[in-house]
C-alpha cells in the first residue's frame, strides 16, 4: 500500500517538474480591430506571418465568412397621380423571393407605400409591382410606372 503511495507522489512530483520546466513563451491569440484573432509572435524564435488583410477569408483563416451586402434602396421609377409625380424607391426583402419594401418621398417626407392595405416599409415587404399598378401612398392612390431596367436588382 505504501509503495502505491510512493508511486502516486513521484507522478505528481514528476507532473510538476514538466509543468515548471515548459516554456512560456508560447505565441498568443490577440483580438484586432475587426474583431478577428491574429497570431502574434511573442518571442523572436517564432517564426509567424502576419495576415495583412484580415477580411480575407482565404488567407485568414480566423477571419469571420464574409456576408453578402445587403442591397440599399434604389430609385426603381415613379408614382403618378394627375400631373403629380413622385419617386419610387425600393430594395428587394429577401433573396430569392418576391418581397420588397417601397417608400416614396413627399415635400421631403419619407411616406410608406401601402399595396393591398400593407404598408410596404416594413418586414415581411409587399409583393413586387409593375408599371400601371396602382398604389396608396397618404390615403391617395398613385399609378407606378416602373424604369426599363433589369439590372438593379438580380434574383
Amino acid at each position: 500500500m505504501k509503495k502505491t503511495n510512493l508511486l502516486w507522489l513521484g507522478i505528481i512530483i514528476l507532473c510538476g517538474i514538466i509543468v515548471i520546466l515548459l516554456p512560456r513563451n508560447l505565441p498568443m491569440v490577440t483580438v484586432t480591430d475587426s474583431m478577428s484573432p491574429r497570431l502574434e509572435p511573442t518571442c523572436p524564435d517564432v517564426n509567424v506571418q502576419l495576415v495583412q488583410d484580415s477580411s480575407d477569408t482565404v488567407q485568414n483563416p480566423y477571419a469571420p465568412p464574409l456576408r453578402y451586402n445587403e442591397p440599399t434602396y434604389a430609385q426603381l421609377g415613379y408614382l403618378s397621380r394627375g400631373k403629380t409625380k413622385h419617386i419610387l424607391f425600393g430594395k428587394p426583402a429577401h433573396y430569392g423571393r418576391d418581397k420588397w419594401y417601397y417608400y416614396t418621398m413627399i415635400q421631403d417626407i419619407k411616406l410608406p407605400v401601402e399595396i393591398n392595405k400593407r404598408k410596404c416599409s416594413v418586414s415581411p415587404g409587399c409583393d413586387s409591382v409593375s408599371s400601371n399598378d396602382r398604389v396608396i401612398v397618404d390615403g391617395d392612390e398613385y399609378i407606378v410606372t416602373m424604369y426599363d431596367t433589369d439590372l438593379l436588382y438580380p434574383l
